[in-house]
């Protein structure tokens, strides 16, 4: 039985970061769509939402992960922040893509799978 509790345990903690991750990672992209095209108010607006969308998870992730990926997603939101706000394209971009970067890193790191135990 107990086995079964971790077992399931494990599994619905990478099922969440994987929906948590998924759901950061849409923003982003909308975020980067937008200021690609030039549309600086609209990238704001879609930052404001990634921000509150990251300060919901941020505390559930929290528990399940390593501090240190929580500060580089939150250094890296900065950044991309002040680039964004000084209309900066190339570097709110590359910013964007290592943000959606440890986004993605952190369910893969932490899947309940056999390379993940050992």
């Amino acid at each position: 039985v107990i086995i079964l509790a971790i077992l399931a345990g494990g599994l619905l903690i990478s099922r969440s970061l994987y929906r948590t991750s998924e759901s950061l990672e849409k923003r982003i992209v909308q975020m980067e769509v937008k200021a690609r095209s030039g549309d600086w108010r609209a990238a704001k607006e879609e930052l404001t939402a990634l921000k509150s969308d990251w300060e919901k998870i941020k505390g559930g992730w929290a528990m399940l992960i390593d501090h240190i990926e929580i500060d580089n997603i939150e250094t890296t939101l900065s950044r991309m922040t002040e680039y964004i706000e000084a209309q900066q394209p190339s570097q709110a971009l590359a910013e964007a893509t290592v943000l959606k970067q440890f986004v993605r890193h952190i369910p893969r790191k932490e899947a309940f799978r056999l390379e993940n135990i050992f």
